[in-house]
């Protein structure tokens, strides 16, 4: 009987540990594919590392469920790629322009994304804590149930975003536009905001069942710390 149980205890735990770590189909690492024009790959429930991406064409490309480390994607331009459920670590985004794709569950960790174009793409369920995001265009982006905290926002671009449950806190936010955007439950707790244009933005105010003008009072009660003079919370510099 204890012989069935220690048995059924290793089965138990071998089981349950095959489900924390994710099972990938290939393996492709320290690549050099820079400059060229890539159609149609299928890299899905792949493991990637060091692959070196910068200033190459992808157009529908397929990294569903797979993870991405280290990957180079500077200068690149990427069209039409499915990143449902990717794990991203310590990538280089720098300089590159993404359009039409999906992030669904995404994760970052670590990365850069420097000068990215995300301007009019969904991105839903994701996180992308302690990521740095440095003169990013998010304009007319969607972003809904994701994780930004613990990350860093210089000059970066949300005008006319829709940003629903999204989490900012403990960021560090500098010179970030929030003009004519629409805020509805984001949280600020412990975020340092320094300069921020607020124009024509609205917040939904659960106690009128409606969206109202943004106030810096809002951000303050929410747990922000707001530093810098007041014409930089006027300007996007």
């Amino acid at each position: 009987m204890k012989y069935f149980i220690a048995v059924s205890i290793i089965l138990l735990c071998n089981s349950l540990a095959s489900a924390k770590t994710p099972h990938y189909e290939s393996l492709h690492r320290d690549l050099v594919i820079g400059d060229k024009i890539i159609n149609n790959s299928v890299l899905k429930k792949s493991k990637l590392i060091n692959i070196d991406f910068s200033k190459s064409i992808l157009t529908n490309s397929d990294f569903n469920d797979s993870h991405l480390h280290k990957i180079n994607f500077s200068s690149a331009f990427i069209q039409l790629g499915n990143f449902t459920n990717t794990a991203f670590t310590l990538s280089d985004f720098r300089n590159a322009q993404i359009e039409i794709s999906y992030f669904h569950q995404a994760k970052f960790s670590g990365s850069k994304l420097h000068k990215l174009d995300l301007s009019g793409l969904k991105i839903q369920y994701s996180t992308f804590t302690r990521t740095l995001f440095y003169r990013v265009n998010m304009e007319n982006t969607s972003i809904t149930k994701t994780d930004l905290s613990y990350s860093e926002f210089s000059h970066v671009n949300l005008e006319n975003a829709h940003i629903l449950n999204v989490d900012f806190s403990k960021s560090e936010i500098s010179n970030m536009n929030l003009k004519n955007a629409k805020l509805r439950n984001v949280n600020f707790k412990g975020a340092r905001i320094d300069g921020l244009n607020i124009t024509g933005t609205m917040i939904y105010d659960e106690r009128i069942k409606n969206y109202r003008k943004l106030k810096v009072s809002d951000l303050v009660n929410s747990g922000a710390v707001c530093v810098g003079t007041k014409a930089m919370w006027t300007q996007y510099l």
